[in-house]
């Protein structure tokens, strides 16, 4: 299950330092003690020099020798090409695939981006989007009616009008992406990370006033590449009138549960179909994937991801993945364990109810675990060797221009410097991992955070867009059980009264006459922010001035969470700035035509092929069947491997179970990339994409592909089993027909 990890990171700060929060949850910048000043240069759109200097493009072969032990291979640094860059020379040459600008634009229009974690695509021109059952959880439950439970039953509409709209989703659809690197860079010779955010932010400010002035519907976004050597501006159109069309039960979309996830081979029927509206129609794109219901894919034939993956760090430093295996993926598991825990132990007792959210961030929170895991596990001496020989290769390529030397020699060395710095404060900041983070943490402490935040606003100038932007993401904050508040309270103030130690004063003033466990008791039975309507009725009447039990508390908070927070906006500045200029150098040396961009939730096209593998001598099949989903049902007859009652009745069906199910291939993908259309040389959709297997994991570091594979649901079947299990033949004719004729949907 390769969503974006768990989603909604929300920002609490004074300084509006949004990739923080984010970064101290799952990303890679984990806070330090010190701030490290390091020197920015020259930043431009070709080389990374001054407007003046022109730097020389070197083959990609220039590697310097050396390099016998542990090769650099062209690839290692993935292959997510940005759609608006494909590499057709090579695309010709691997595959014999002619990506003309047509094929490029075909790709593009027909993707979408599934709200603001997963993929997807349009693949009728009556507006149907396909994505993953995963991706679309939450939003299914969202829609249940009385006494329903669309998780484990299900849901297939048979005519439009059971169609069901859905609050709070819409898609995207990236309609144009222009270059603005000159744009933010201007020329300038030094130019400071902060000052780069500060332009990125009022260019994308005029960019929407120029976009939304032209049509309400488009979104403009300015998104950095090469960690900040290129910026580009992507113009979306958002649909906001999103309507379920079919939706397979909880047991088959995730089936093999957590001991299943990240493994293969599978069998999941991970896939769902939404509908776009505009002006209470259909949308009728021009542009979508034509699903390949009969043909599909074949080992070994070339296939094509198109979606938007959310981050990976392969253009990052040696010493920054050291510091990612050392700390900064330890303490993010060390943050989710214990709330996992706390949120089964609820959930397992018979007395919980249906708190469907709770149960949704649950099992978002154990895919992010085991994802985690599975990086930290993969960074070893092999891939830290190829890792390094990669970077010798550049610091060589810079050594041996004097251009580049001049610009870009010591700044490997400035980075390790910066990550050495870091464990100052890193237990601090551990303390504060997720603390505003609107899914994961306590509702109380985290809508007190948001308390404090919007007073300060309210007594501020000039913010009103922040302030309502605070209250939606405030307002949107969901109840959760007391007994998990109380839990998750608890280990929060446990966690900061560690960090700082018994002689800090604050800790004094707050752990003199009552425990963690005591202020957990209050807060959680007493406090008005225990609910939405109480949080709401707090902040108009201006939360700092009542006498809520959490005032005191968080206003001693507070000032140590902003703090940890600014010091964490040093560093990740300075390492922007080192990995910008890096970035700079290594494009002038190879160029983009060889070097793909770290992901960065920007639609991207990889290529690769449908593929089996060998592990332990055992040769793993690239396809899987419903066959082998029945057969793995029967030999395990326990949950999570039981099968709906629908699926039951189908069992004897040949035709079923004879159909594949999942398949494998060494396309390129990461979080954010679930839902990603998986279509062949003509761009005919051959599956959905799912999931990565074990050994892909730390391909967020390398890209390999000996074992690492994507997991797909193969198109053909999910034509059976819409056909033999959901009876959904209107559905069905509409994906192998496309409705050319729109008049003749039913």
């Amino acid at each position: 299950m390769y969503a974006r990890s768990v989603g909604r990171y929300s920002l609490l700060s004074t300084y509006a330092i949004v990739a923080m929060l984010i970064a101290a949850m799952m990303g890679g910048c984990t806070p330090s003690g010190e701030v490290v000043s390091v020197t920015e240069r020259p930043d431009s759109t070709e080389g990374g020099a001054s407007a003046e200097t022109e730097l020389p493009t070197l083959p990609l072969t220039a590697f310097p020798a050396g390099y016998d032990t542990v090769r650099v291979r062209p690839f290692d640094l993935g292959k997510m090409w940005s759609i608006d860059r494909v590499p057709t020379s090579y695309f010709q040459d691997e595959y014999d695939v002619a990506a003309s600008e047509e094929w490029r634009e075909h790709a593009q229009y027909a993707a979408v981006r599934f709200s603001d974690t997963c993929s997807g695509g349009f693949v009728s021109n009556t507006g149907l989007v396909v994505t993953n059952h995963h991706c679309a959880r939450e939003h299914i439950t969202a829609v249940e009616e009385e006494g329903e439970s669309l998780g484990q039953r299900g849901f297939v509409a048979s005519t439009p009008g059971q169609e069901r709209t859905t609050p709070n989703l819409f898609i995207d659809q990236l309609v144009e992406v222009r270059d603005v690197t000159d744009e933010i860079y201007e020329g300038v010779r030094r130019l400071r990370s902060y000052v780069r955010t500060e332009r990125v932010n009022d260019l994308e400010e005029r960019l929407n006033e120029e976009a939304k002035s032209e049509d309400s519907a488009l979104r403009v976004t300015v998104e950095a590449l090469y960690q900040g050597a290129r910026y580009k501006a992507y113009t979306y159109r958002r649909y906001t009138d999103v309507r379920l069309v079919m939706a397979p039960e909880q047991q088959v979309g995730f089936f093999g549960g957590d001991a299943d996830n990240f493994t293969y081979p599978r069998y999941n029927m991970d896939v769902a179909f939404y509908r776009a509206y505009e002006d209470g129609e259909p949308v009728t794109p021009e542009h979508y994937f034509e699903w390949s219901s009969t043909q599909g894919s074949e080992a070994g034939s070339a296939v094509f991801a198109v979606g938007t993956p959310g981050s990976t760090s392969r253009l990052t430093t040696v010493s920054q993945v050291k510091y990612e295996r050392d700390h900064g993926i330890p303490n993010r598991l060390a943050f989710i364990e214990p709330r996992i825990e706390a949120m089964e132990q609820f959930l397992t007792n018979a007395d919980a109810g249906d708190w469907p959210e709770l149960r949704n961030t649950a099992l978002s929170l154990k895919n992010s675990q085991k994802s985690l895991q599975g990086q930290l596990n993969g960074i070893d001496a092999y891939l830290l060797a190829r890792r390094t020989a990669n970077e010798r290769a550049l610091q060589d390529s810079i050594r041996s221009v004097d251009t580049l030397r001049q610009h870009y020699r010591g700044l490997t060395r400035d980075m390790e410097q910066i990550q050495n710095a870091k464990s100052g404060v890193e237990q601090r900041a551990r303390a504060f991992n997720g603390f505003a983070n609107t899914q994961v943490g306590s509702r109380v402490l985290t809508r007190a955070m948001y308390g404090y935040y919007i007073d300060q606003l309210n007594s501020s100038r000039g913010v009103g867009a922040q302030l309502d932007a605070a209250r939606r993401e405030a307002d949107s904050i969901a109840d959760w059980p007391v007994q998990v508040e109380r839990t998750l309270i608890a280990q929060r103030l446990a966690d900061v009264r560690a960090a700082y130690g018994p002689n800090d004063p604050t800790m004094q003033r707050l752990f003199d006459d009552k425990t963690p466990e005591e202020w957990a008791e209050e807060l959680a039975s007493e406090s008005r922010l225990r609910t939405q309507d109480g949080a709401q009725r707090l902040y108009s009447q201006g939360y700092r001035d009542s006498d809520d039990p959490s005032v005191s508390l968080v206003e001693a908070i507070a000032p140590l969470y902003f703090s940890v927070v600014e010091q964490l906006q040093d560093f990740r500045a300075s390492e922007q700035s080192i990995n910008a200029r890096l970035n700079q150098a290594r494009l002038a040396v190879f160029g983009t035509e060889h070097i793909a961009p770290d992901a960065a939730s920007t639609l991207r096209i990889s290529d690769g092929r449908v593929r089996g593998y060998t592990t332990d001598s055992t040769e793993v099949p690239a396809y899987t069947t419903f066959g082998g989903m029945y057969e793995r049902a029967r030999t395990k007859n326990a949950a999570p491997w039981d099968l709906p009652e629908r699926w039951q009745a189908a069992a004897s069906d040949s035709t079923l179970r004879a159909a594949p199910l999942n398949l494998v291939s060494t396309v390129d993908i990461s979080g954010g990339s679930s839902g990603s259309p998986l279509v062949n040389a003509d761009l005919e959709l051959v599956g959905v994409v799912f999931d990565s297997n074990q050994p892909a994991l730390p391909n967020r570091f390398l890209y390999r592909t000996e074992q690492a594979r994507a997991i797909a649901v193969d198109s053909r079947g999910i034509i059976a089993a819409l056909r033999h299990v959901y009876n959904a033949e209107a559905l069905v004719q509409e994906l192998v027909d496309g409705y050319t004729n729109v008049a003749a949907r039913p």
